[in-house]
């Protein structure tokens, strides 16, 4: 729970932070920084940690595909939308968008990998809908 709360905060803060970068920086720019930055801390911990490392997968074409997948697809293409969008809208409205994931990732599970759609999942969809829009509306409120 401890590791979900700090993932949060830090989220919250990089979100706040991309709207304070200054006018100069294109969002690619700022994405290709913070994968810079987060890769090398990752490797810094992992090289302080002592965790074993299986350096032969990096021989397995799969493995490296998987890796630019991930990288440059996943996360990638997700910052720079993220970022994007914050440009646009800013980063209270955009925060709220953040509860779409769950509901696209259902979505996605049932085209992609033939999950079964249940009644929790719509109960659990319609729940984010309704919660979006008054969060939006409130937003507006705000603004205005």
């Amino acid at each position: 729970d401890l590791l979900a709360l700090s993932a949060a905060v830090v989220f919250a803060l990089y979100s706040v932070a991309l709207k304070l970068a200054p006018k100069g920086y294109h969002y690619i720019v700022i994405t290709r920084k913070s994968f810079f930055y987060g890769l090398l801390l990752m490797v810094i911990y992992f090289l302080i940690s002592g965790k074993s490392f299986h350096y032969h997968s990096l021989a397995i074409t799969t493995v490296w595909l998987n890796i630019l997948f991930l990288g440059l697809i996943s996360s990638g293409l997700a910052f720079i939308l993220w970022q994007q969008g914050i440009e646009r809208i800013g980063s209270i409205n955009a925060s709220n968008y953040i509860y779409l994931v769950p509901l696209i990732t259902a979505i996605a599970g049932i085209i992609a990998l033939n999950e079964k759609l249940t009644l929790k999942m719509i109960l659990g969809g319609v729940t984010i809908l309704i919660g979006l829009y008054i969060a939006q509306k409130k937003s507006s409120q705000i603004s205005n």
